[in-house]
């Protein structure tokens, strides 16, 4: 069943304001979920899935608090103290993708390519590159880090959304 924007919009603010308020380790199913999120047997797991993570989003900007996925279950609100594992974690994960990245790239035959698409391979070829590079050195400096010091360096890690962010814009490709 396809559904719209908007009921994808009303089913996450109830979810919203149906977890807003849980308190840190509470652990929800994903029928749980689908409950207080008022969804019906007929929806999908795709756009539960869906609803809960826009719904993680809005937790975190709004309330600081973060749906872990539990695999198999659900999701699961950490503690504050989990954050800087599970962003790490996220780190990690995006490493490898920025590896994958570089192997399609990698793997193109430039041959085949217009002048054109040749110059954006290498574009995003180098993106990748630099950011496989930039996640790498955040992880190693995370590691020698007193873990008074992970919990206090929120500017920093801003900063470092910001510039991958800045350095995974493309104009006239969202995709990449």
């Amino acid at each position: 069943m396809i559904r719209t924007d908007k009921f994808l919009e009303e089913h996450t603010g109830i979810l919203y304001n149906e977890l807003k308020n849980k308190e840190y380790g509470e652990k929800l199913s994903w029928e749980n979920l689908r409950k207080l999120a008022n969804l019906d047997r007929s929806v999908d797991m795709d756009t539960l899935y869906y609803i809960a993570n826009k719904c993680c989003i809005m937790l975190m900007a709004n309330d600081k608090k973060y749906l872990k996925t539990i695999f198999g279950y659900g999701k699961m609100i950490i503690e504050p103290n989990q954050h800087i594992g599970e962003s790490k974690r996220k780190v990690k994960q995006s490493v490898k993708k920025y590896i994958i990245a570089g192997k399609i790239l990698n793997a193109t035959n430039m041959e085949m390519l217009s002048l054109e698409e040749q110059k954006e391979v290498i574009e995003k070829a180098n993106k990748f590159s630099t950011l496989k590079m930039f996640t790498e050195e955040i992880l190693l400096e995370r590691k020698t880090l007193p873990d008074k010091r992970k919990s206090k360096d929120m500017r920093r890690t801003e900063l470092i959304s910001d510039i991958v962010t800045l350095l995974t814009d493309d104009k006239k490709d969202n995709t990449a």
